[in-house]
């Protein structure tokens, strides 16, 4: 016997004891798993060290930041007393918005004069005001057809961004109850693209339970037994606590593209697997249980080691990448990989002989049909 064959005889014969190991590590990894946030800001497709950002972040700290948006009014004639009143009536509700911070032509007119009611008089002269220079069109305040509100929040995370947005969302439906005399009502900029790439991933759930569901029931077509789909099924969430418990514990957080983590993961994980365990149930006439579980590992561990090494370094080689998420996702799956061989050459050997997963000996597969279609495609 070699020395890769007498490593997974010790496994197997230790089982219990690496079954105990994992599920000490499960903790932790769980509870540094569940304190990973999620933010899909604009900000957060800068890598951390890049000089540009450390500028900025050192001007932002000494002068403040925060988010622009802007609410373009369109309308035949944005000029009209009707308009201008509309436009007013929304700017007052603005201010009681907290964390925000609203102006237009119509603000510095009012600055100017000290105030403004939408007077017929005051209106004329907010006309003459706007049009007797190029300024505020070449500022994008005023067009052809439009009337522009410029927007600063000062938001910090998602959850503020979107209840300020919601809170901005609530003035202008108080006032303006109908959209006469306005065409339409634009909402533009950096929070509102960061709510709508926010609101994208929220269904990345969905593709989790979809490949869940597929796992369990190409394990089943394939196996025919609850106890390898539950060796599967552990195995598998192993690896998932594990990775995404080191982007906890190293102080991550998810990006726009992070949904790309645990999946990678799942999928080669999954395909190691289903490697490795159809070598298992082919287990040949006379042939022990446990001595054909260490040559099916020790036969498969060459090819599964560098098909996962070679996904890793792949991964891992976007960490030259000056685009945060991509940096960051090439260094978390790079991670994962290790974890995922780790785990299946170690947790499922022991879970194996654990519950003990039957071989073909001992129920019928389903291996004959799927080669065949696999001929087919």
């Amino acid at each position: 016997m070699g020395g890769l064959s007498r490593i997974f005889a010790f496994i197997i014969a230790r089982r219990w004891y690496v079954l105990a190991c994992y599920a000490l590590l499960l903790l932790p990894s769980a509870y540094f798993a569940v304190k990973v946030r999620q933010d899909n800001s604009l900000d957060r497709l800068i890598t951390a060290n890049d000089p540009d950002y450390i500028a900025t972040r050192d001007f932002q700290r000494v002068f403040g930041a925060g988010e622009f948006g802007l609410l373009l009014v369109e309308a035949d004639d944005p000029l009209s007393p009707a308009v201008i009143e509309r436009v007013d009536r929304i700017e007052r509700a603005l201010r009681t918005v907290p964390h925000v911070t609203a102006n237009s032509a119509l603000s510095v007119f009012r600055r100017a004069r000290a105030g403004f009611e939408p007077t017929a008089a005051q209106t004329k002269a907010f006309r003459q005001f706007v049009t007797g220079t190029d300024l505020f069109r070449k500022q994008g305040l005023v067009g052809d057809r439009s009337l522009a509100i410029g927007l600063m929040l000062d938001v910090h995370g998602s959850e503020e961004r979107e209840h300020t947005l919601a809170a901005i969302d609530r003035a202008i439906d108080q006032s303006t109850p109908s959209p006469a005399p306005l065409q339409t009502l634009h909402k533009l900029g950096q929070p509102y693209v960061n709510v709508y790439l926010d609101d994208t991933l929220r269904s990345a759930w969905r593709y989790f339970v979809l490949f869940g569901g597929f796992v369990v029931v190409f394990n089943l077509l394939l196996y025919r037994s609850l106890r390898t789909l539950a060796a599967f099924l552990i195995t598998l969430g192993v690896c998932l606590a594990a990775s995404v418990g080191y982007i906890g514990a190293t102080g991550g957080t998810l990006t726009i593209v992070s949904p790309m983590v645990p999946m990678t993961i799942l999928v080669t994980a999954t395909a190691t697997l289903v490697y490795i365990h159809s070598r298992f149930v082919e287990r040949p006439p006379g042939r022990s249980v446990d001595a054909h579980q260490v040559f099916a590992l020790t036969n498969k561990f060459v090819a599964c080691t560098a098909s996962i090494f070679a996904t890793a370094a792949g991964f891992a080689a976007l960490m030259v990448s000056n685009i945060r998420p991509i940096h960051e996702m090439g260094l978390w799956v790079a991670v994962g990989m290790v974890f995922t061989w780790v785990i299946v050459f170690t947790l499922f050997p022991a879970l194996q002989k654990l519950l003990q997963t039957p071989t073909e000996q001992e129920r019928g597969m389903a291996g004959a049909w799927l080669v065949g279609f696999a001929t087919w495609l």
